[in-house]
C-alpha cells in the first residue's frame, strides 16, 4: 500500500491518498503520472525483495525528480502486507462507521500500530504529545457526520515520525429517484463519489444489468416511505418520469425538513409551477427556497442526458466541499 503523506507546494493528490499494488494489479491511485509509475515500480521491488523491511518512507521532489509541472515535493509511505490482514485493519474494517485514530511510527526498525477508539484507548499510548493529538483527532470525528477520510497528522518525538490517522468511512446519503435517461446516465458517475446512493423507480426493467457498488437500486411503488426512513441530512435528486410524483417526493422532503439538499429535474418555469404549489400545501417559504430546480451547475448547458449527469454530479462534489477546500484547490490550480 502507497499512501501520500507530507506535501510541501503543490501535488497531483491529498494527504491520505492510497493506492494497492500487487505483483500483477493496482487498485486507487496516487495521482497518475511519472510519481504514480515510479511508485508502482518501486513497490513491485520492494514486493520482489526479502520481506525484511515491511515499511518505508521516500520523499520525491516532482520538478526536479519526477519531471512533472507540480513543483512541490511528496513522501510517500510504502507498506506492505501479507495474505492475511493484521488484526488492526480488521478491527477497522468491521466498523467502519465508528471513529479511529491510528498511530503508528513507519521509520522505525519494527513499526508497529496501535488503534485508538475510545478515551480508554488513549492510557496505552506512550508519549502525552501523542494522546492529546490522538485525542483531539477523534473528538473530531466523534462529531463530524458525512465524513470520509482517511487523514494524516505528523508528531516528531525522539527522533521518531509518528502518524496519526483519522479514519471514518460514513459517507452521506443520496436519494436518486427516477431510473429514466437521465438518472441511468447519473447513477455511474456517482459510483464513483463519496456518496452511498439509493437509486429508487417502481420499474425494474428500468435498472440496467451493470452492477455499482455503491448504488443500490431499488424497485419501490412507495417511494415516500424511503424518505420517511432517511436519515437527517441526506441528499434528495429527483427526476422521475411524472410530475406529479415528482411533487409528491418534493413535498415529503420539504415536510421532513431535515435535508442537506433538495434537486429536482426541470425548467424554471417547472420551478415556479411547483413553488406555487407546495406553498399551497402549507411548506414553509425558507423551507420552498431550498429546492434547486434547474439542477446542474451554472453555465454548462445541454439537455442531453450525459451533459445533465455530469453537471449535477458537479454540483454535488461542489456541495460536498467546505469554503476552505474550494480556495485551497483553487490555489493549487
Amino acid at each position: 500500500m502507497v499512501s501520500v503523506g507530507r506535501i510541501k507546494g503543490s501535488a497531483p493528490r491529498e494527504t491520505g491518498a492510497r493506492m494497492l499494488i500487487t505483483a500483477d494489479a493496482c487498485d486507487g491511485t496516487i495521482g497518475g503520472g511519472n510519481l504514480e509509475f515510479t511508485a508502482t515500480h518501486r513497490a513491485r521491488a520492494l514486493l520482489a525483495a526479502a520481506p525484511d523491511r515491511p515499511e518505508s518512507i521516500e520523499t520525491y521532489g516532482l520538478g526536479p525528480d519526477m519531471n512533472q509541472c507540480c513543483g512541490g515535493a511528496v513522501t510517500l509511505r510504502y507498506e506492505r502486507f501479507s495474505a492475511s490482514a493484521p488484526d488492526w485493519l480488521q478491527r477497522l474494517a468491521a466498523e467502519p462507521q465508528r471513529p479511529a485514530v491510528l498511530i503508528s511510527a513507519p521509520n522505525a526498525g519494527k513499526p508497529e500500530k496501535t488503534l485508538i477508539r475510545s478515551q480508554g484507548d488513549l492510557q496505552t499510548l506512550r508519549y502525552p504529545a501523542l494522546q492529546q493529538t490522538a485525542a483531539w483527532q477523534l473528538e473530531r470525528l466523534s462529531a463530524a457526520a458525512g465524513t470520509a477520510v482517511p487523514e494524516i497528522d505528523w508528531v516528531d518525538i525522539d527522533g521518531l515520525e509518528y502518524w496519526i490517522e483519522s479514519f471514518r468511512y460514513d459517507p452521506p446519503r443520496l436519494f436518486l429517484f427516477g431510473a429514466g435517461h437521465v438518472g441511468r446516465a447519473t447513477a455511474p458517475i456517482l459510483n464513483t463519489l463519496p456518496f452511498e446512493t439509493c437509486w429508487i423507480d417502481s420499474r425494474p426493467e428500468m435498472f440496467p444489468a451493470a452492477d455499482y457498488p455503491h448504488v443500490n437500486a431499488v424497485v419501490s411503488a412507495e417511494p415516500l416511505s424511503l424518505i420517511a426512513d432517511a436519515p437527517p441530512d441526506a441528499y434528495y435528486l429527483v427526476m422521475t418520469h411524472s410530475h406529479e410524483l415528482d411533487e409528491e417526493l418534493c413535498h415529503a422532503v420539504l415536510q421532513k425538513g431535515n435535508f442537506r439538499w433538495l434537486g429536482l429535474i426541470g425548467s424554471n418555469s417547472k420551478r415556479r409551477r411547483f413553488v406555487s404549489r407546495l406553498r399551497k400545501r402549507g411548506i414553509d417559504d425558507a423551507l420552498v427556497e431550498r429546492l434547486t430546480c434547474p439542477i446542474g451547475l451554472a453555465g454548462i448547458g445541454g439537455k442531453q442526458p450525459a451533459t445533465i449527469a455530469l453537471s449535477v454530479c458537479a454540483q454535488l462534489v461542489q456541495l460536498l466541499q467546505s469554503p476552505n477546500d474550494i480556495q485551497r484547490d483553487a490555489e493549487q490550480q
